[in-house]
């Protein structure tokens, strides 16, 4: 599985959180992403019996060749999406290089979501979305939240801006 499939609980800030765990422990709650149909999920003890092998990161992704992070600030905490561009990418999912944000929790009390809006059924909102590479890019920003937000952007590369549509 790749890193960016699987998402644990944190029970502090009730949300999802996205940076992938080491190892998976009984008793604590993740969520997987299956990107392809037909998967099979099977753990067993090799997923912690080796601390060479990390099998959460077994693939390797393409770099894009700029990559930017918007920030959203909330009561809840930072959220942190990435947006980028490559020549092999599309303008649509992209195995290769974006990657989904965690889905919404089902019961009350959720915080709420934030995220590249997509087109793809299975995975309707990104944490990260690479474009096909050009001089300009549009992505559709979600935010579900039930507070005011902040938003700041980091590591643009020069020739771009970002310009926030309402």
């Amino acid at each position: 599985l790749n890193r960016a499939q699987i998402y644990q609980w944190n029970p502090s800030t009730k949300r999802l959180d996205r940076s992938p765990p080491s190892t998976l422990r009984p008793g604590e709650a993740y969520v997987v992403a299956i990107l392809r149909d037909n998967t099979t999920l099977s753990l067993s003890e090799v997923l912690t019996a080796s601390p060479r092998i990390d099998p959460l990161s077994a693939r390797a992704r393409p770099r894009p060749l700029w990559e930017s992070t918007l920030a959203i600030e909330s009561r809840s905490g930072v959220e942190e999406l990435a947006f980028g561009m490559h020549p092999n990418a599309s303008s649509s999912w992209d195995l290769a290089f974006d990657e989904p944000a965690p889905p919404a929790l089902p019961w009350e009390g959720n915080p709420g979501q934030v995220g590249w809006m997509s087109d793809d059924e299975a995975f309707p909102l990104l944490a990260k979305d690479v474009q096909q590479f050009s001089a300009s890019g549009r992505w559709d920003l979600r935010i579900d939240l039930p507070e005011p937000v902040k938003l700041w952007g980091r590591h643009l590369p020069n020739g771009y801006r970002v310009v926030l549509v309402h």
